[in-house]
């Protein structure tokens, strides 16, 4: 966070914003950044509604970290199952990829 401060002070952090492409995640990087290093302002006016979310994930994380190891493992699972699920559906309208399946699980039928 410090080094983020020191870049701001070169650099505008609105020019940063227009570089990088997650532009929500590195807003609530500035927030939560001007929140530990109790500088207000410093890097302009951030209003954006993901920007603040990120800013209070990150802050949760700090302060309940059990919390934010279970949060992490949900999320991770949730991928994974939805990845499952995806490849599920994609066997049943895939020709290709359903013998794909078929070969690399030595199933009948291939």
């Amino acid at each position: 966070m410090y080094d983020l401060y020191l870049i701001s002070q070169r650099l505008d952090a609105a020019l940063i914003l227009n570089i990088v492409e997650e532009k929500n995640k590195l807003e609530g990087y500035y927030m939560f950044t001007e929140k530990v290093l109790n500088i207000k302002g410093q890097f302009g006016k951030i209003r954006n509604m993901n920007a603040q979310l990120h800013c209070y994930l990150c802050d949760v994380s700090l302060r309940f970290p059990r919390l934010s190891h279970l949060y992490i493992s949900i999320i991770l699972f949730l991928r994974l199952f939805i990845a499952y699920l995806n490849n599920m559906v994609k066997v049943i309208y895939d020709v290709k990829y359903r013998n794909y399946i078929m070969r690399k699980y030595n199933l009948p039928g291939t």
